[in-house]
């Protein structure tokens, strides 16, 4: 049971730092460049996506300030909203992006799980995310 609660803590606690951490170092405008440079994004998709990324900013805040302390609960929501944002940002784009924004998607998922997998959520030694 402790095991189950700590692994759970530990998700919560990187999706929340994952969100703080994006929105002091990669505003939107930066997450569009980050995913510009990896899709070759059109004008007509960087607009979408612009405005995919900023709905899913203020559900994330809204979340955020309903949160209630049941963190199976907030950790769900956060997760399908993660989920629906990632699943219009496929909508946008076309075979090629969607294979390389699924490889992302990939990187992101293996990043959370090989956290949630150092206890406490304390990364210790090298220092390099």
């Amino acid at each position: 049971m402790k095991v189950k609660l700590s692994s759970t803590a530990a998700i919560i606690l990187m999706l929340l730092s994952s969100v703080i951490f994006a929105q002091r170092n990669f505003s939107i405008e930066n997450q569009v460049a980050n995913l510009n440079e990896r899709l070759n994004l059109s004008a007509e998709q960087t607009v979408k996506i612009t405005k995919i990324l900023t709905e899913f900013k203020d559900d994330m805040k809204t979340q955020r300030s309903n949160f209630s302390g049941d963190r199976s609960a907030i950790r769900d929501v956060m997760l399908k909203i993660i989920e629906v944002k990632d699943l219009k940002i496929l909508k946008t784009l076309n075979k090629v992006q969607k294979k390389e924004y699924k490889k992302i998607i990939s990187e992101r998922s293996s990043r959370f799980n090989k956290g949630s997998r150092r206890g406490n959520g304390i990364k210790r030694g090298n220092r390099n995310f």
